[in-house]
């Protein structure tokens, strides 16, 4: 007799598993299978009944998390296994997770309350991933991320401890090398290579003609133009700033301490002119020129952003982004600045 629930029977098609159960499957497996270090060399908290295996992975903090998870998956062909947004109305993202070549990484939003910052936040960033993938045309990805949006800082080339390796900066002022295997190499054939001379990768710095100076749009032989006008610093507590640097430099303030409560005060002997204010912790440079509207369209030509001029008493300024994401302001000063 036929099952009558053959009917709703589905077949066995394959089906493409949930790239989070991929990925915590993976994790299950390789925790099982690697092996415990050796007795002579495992930690006091390692020499337990059970073996303990630790990971280091690295958390990444940008200013736009989910404009990044795109980019990364664009640009790294990158699988994102975890997003877990905050509660409404907070639009920011508190955690993520993806696999860059099987290597797992994590991100997520600027959180300023709690000194999570992202590099366009501080300036830069003081570290750099290392990411290698195998069996992949180098070049090929580091194409994709220049199309995706990336700086390539070092173009990819052959290195002298088996790796063809580059370096590019990504749209949110983080720094990776990519790199993929080329030669099977031990740590004594890597050393013997380095003690004869040959370059590391930060080492290559490839020579630069800078050429004359531009003078197109933005008129470059205005006296002054591209000089520094104006600084400010960011500080959490505007009086504990004004006190340190107040002996630090002899700078004096305006307005004085008559008013503590001041959020922004302008540094009266300071060459050039600056500002001290309650903010994150970072310095602004303003650049002068002598065409607001042409300097920021010129930030735009070579790759950079910029927000439209606004005017105060001291003249145009436009907050601006230069190509690798760094924050820095132009200035056309007003009649007296």
């Amino acid at each position: 007799m036929d099952d009558p629930l053959d009917a709703l029977r589905d077949g066995d098609a394959p089906v493409a598993p949930d790239p989070r159960f991929a990925a915590r499957l993976r994790d299950q497996l390789v925790d099982a299978l690697t092996p415990p270090p050796p007795s002579d060399t495992r930690s006091t908290l390692m020499a337990t009944t059970t073996t303990a295996v630790a990971t280091a992975t690295p958390y990444l903090c940008v200013h736009d998390a989910a404009a990044a998870l795109d980019f990364y998956v664009r640009a790294f062909g990158a699988v994102e296994t975890m997003r877990l947004p905050q509660p409404e109305p907070d639009t920011r993202l508190g955690h993520a997770e993806i696999l860059v070549g099987g290597a797992r990484i994590m991100l997520s939003d600027e959180f300023p309350e709690i000194g999570v910052l992202s590099p366009r936040t501080l300036g830069g960033s003081p570290f750099q991933l290392h990411v290698t993938f195998e069996g992949v045309d180098i070049d090929a990805v580091f194409a994709a991320a220049e199309q995706a949006g990336a700086t390539v800082t070092r173009p990819p080339s052959d290195q002298f401890y088996g790796e063809r390796a580059g370096q590019i900066v990504d749209p949110f002022g983080h720094r990776w090398t990519l790199a993929t295997p080329t030669e099977q190499l031990t740590d004594d054939e890597i050393v013997r290579r380095a003690a004869a001379g040959a370059p590391t990768l930060a080492e290559e710095v490839a020579e630069v003609d800078l050429g004359a100076r531009a003078t197109t749009g933005m008129d470059a032989t205005v006296e002054g133009t591209g000089d520094l006008g104006y600084f400010t610093l960011g500080v959490p507590d505007t009086q504990r700033g004004k006190a340190f640097y107040g002996a630090l430099f002899g700078w004096r303030f305006e307005p004085d301490d008559v008013q503590p409560d001041a959020t922004y005060s302008h540094i009266a002997n300071a060459t050039p002119p600056g500002g001290i204010y309650s903010g994150h912790e970072r310095l602004v440079a303003y650049f002068r020129v002598a065409d607001i509207q042409a300097a920021v369209d010129k930030v735009r030509e070579l790759g950079g952003r910029a927000e439209e001029p606004s005017q105060s008493p001291s003249g145009w300024s436009a907050p601006c982004h230069d190509d690798q994401d760094q924050p820095l302001h132009l200035w056309q000063p007003a009649e007296g600045y």
